[in-house]
């Protein structure tokens, strides 16, 4: 599609367009060659601009959480997805734009540049942009398909397209579409919906359960979110992170994804020899690798901590017999989740795991370096 076609395909204004490498119009950036590299790299420098004017807000340690989350989602998040409804990059790119929205997602929580971008997102209930992007080219189609034969895009869209010339191939936006809609779900079917509201809220069902899917996958697919996935707490801003992101939140997403110096995140990392490795996976306790489920469920060294916890349940009627009958992966899931506790006991549960959480992360601190291999 040309330049020229281009521009009354997402605007039905007429306007000249000068035979220029890049034209800049309504803010997005048009290359003669079709090639949405300018438009992206432009959008990359305001996200990352926006991001450093933003950052005493998003590492504010005083601020709410769901303060900074608004921020990001409204403030930064609208700079990433400029009109969204018409272009698409490539994988590469793609990847470097969700890089910055990540990049404030992680000031915001204080985690680790490695810590999972799909599980963070899952963390702070808010996803990927090339969702928000697929969202809104099928509600822009939509309101395209529902336009009078005599304006301007419906033409566009019902024109019959020649062969591509040679060359670059550029990327052809009802390709996209097509291919978004092969993975969801009906196209005919949705677009059938009366009034845009019921397709709009039809798309984002689709797009919402595709999220989740990714999710699962991608838990599936790396062993130190295995237990992340048990939790199975789905897409959502997670209740424990709200107020401000002191040391017992930051902990307790740690232990959730996965993101703590033990053996399951250092052999994801580690260029040390095979030898070496393998000597630090051992608890100093000797009797297993040292793990999440080992140090909350059964390592003599935290012992007392332990006992502390389910005094602190007990005297909360947690049923203890119950407790006492999950395996180590599982008293994990009760630590770090919430399924276990009852709705009206969820933030009295959560104080407590998170104080546990500290006195043995602290307890740990504390063993001589040597039983690490320091």
């Amino acid at each position: 599609m040309s330049p020229t076609l281009f521009k009354i395909y997402i605007n039905d204004l007429i306007r000249t367009v000068e035979a220029t490498g890049i034209h800049t119009y309504l803010g997005v950036e048009i290359s003669k060659e079709c090639s949405w590299d300018a438009h992206i790299a432009k959008l990359i420098g305001k996200g990352k601009a926006q991001i450093g004017k933003m950052d005493e807000i998003l590492t504010e340690p005083h601020l709410d959480t769901r303060i900074k989350r608004c921020v990001l989602l409204n403030v930064i998040v609208p700079k990433l997805e400029y009109a969204g409804e018409v272009w698409e990059g490539n994988e590469k790119a793609v990847k470097q734009l969700e890089t910055v929205q990540m990049a404030a997602a992680k000031k915001i929580l204080g985690c680790s540049s490695t810590t999972s971008n799909t599980v963070l997102r899952a963390e702070l209930g808010m996803y990927s942009l090339k969702t928000k992007r697929d969202m809104q080219k099928l509600n822009w189609q939509y309101k395209v398909s529902s336009m009078s034969d005599d304006r301007l895009p419906a033409m566009v869209d019902k024109a019959a397209w020649g062969k591509a010339t040679p060359g670059k191939k550029g990327i052809r936006w009802d390709k996209v579409v097509e291919r978004v809609w092969k993975e969801i779900g009906n196209e005919e079917e949705t677009l059938d919906t009366e009034g845009f509201g019921g397709s709009k809220k039809k798309v984002k069902e689709m797009l919402e359960s595709r999220e989740e899917t990714t999710l699962r996958k991608k838990v599936r697919s790396e062993d130190h979110l295995e237990i992340y996935g048990k939790l199975k707490e789905g897409i959502g801003m997670k209740s424990y992170l709200e107020g401000p992101m002191d040391y017992a939140k930051k902990l307790k997403l740690q232990f959730r994804v996965g993101d703590l110096d033990l053996p399951e995140r250092r052999k994801r990392y580690s260029s040390r020899r095979r030898e070496e490795e393998e000597d630090r996976q051992t608890c100093p306790c000797g009797k297993s690798e040292e793990s999440r489920p080992h140090i909350v469920g059964e390592c003599e060294l935290y012992r007392k901590e332990r006992e502390d916890l389910e005094e602190d349940m007990r005297q909360r009627g947690c049923d203890m017999d119950k407790f006492g009958k999950l395996d180590n992966s599982e008293q994990t899931i009760v630590v770090i989740g919430d399924r276990w506790w009852a709705q009206e006991t969820v933030e009295d549960g959560d104080k407590m795991c998170k104080k546990f959480l500290c006195s043995l992360w602290q307890k740990r601190k504390e063993l001589p370096n040597d039983q690490y291999g320091h």
